[in-house]
């Protein structure tokens, strides 16, 4: 009893290398493409648990940042309030240069009045009786 593979060896070897040819493609294709989705899928989760890391890394440096600058100030204030200290001087500078601005504005819009502490000009004559008695100290003497 003889069956189809004996029968007909040509079309049973064509037959059988494209079936063992389709399976193996077919296997490694499903294969292939499920490592492939895994791959970009744990690519993704990676990223995201990156930017969720990232994203709680600046929140609490953004709360430190918040936390170190009100203490900066409190400490700022707390210098400026002491004498002989640096930024106590400078709060006086800050202060001392806008009493100078206001003193300036004020004095340039402020009328022009006569200074009453200003001594008189001379007149033009008043003193040309002195240098006749000086030139004659000097022709009689």
């Amino acid at each position: 009893m003889s069956n189809w593979f004996e029968d007909n060896p040509t079309k049973s070897v064509v037959a059988h290398t494209v079936i063992v040819a389709a399976a193996t493609w077919a296997a490694f294709y499903f294969v292939f493409d499920e490592n492939k989705i895994k791959l970009i899928e744990a690519k993704a989760e990676k990223i995201a648990a990156e930017s969720k890391e990232v994203n709680a890394r600046n929140s609490v440096l953004v709360t430190r940042l918040d936390y170190l600058t009100k203490e900066n100030e409190k400490y700022l204030r707390w210098l400026e309030s002491t004498p002989n200290t640096l930024p106590f001087y400078e709060l006086e500078i800050t202060k001392l240069e806008e009493q100078i601005v206001k003193l300036k504005t004020d004095l340039a819009t402020r009328p022009k009045l006569d200074n009453p502490f200003k001594p008189p000009l001379p007149d033009a004559y008043e003193f040309s009786w002195v240098l006749p008695r000086f030139y004659g100290r000097f022709k009689n003497g």
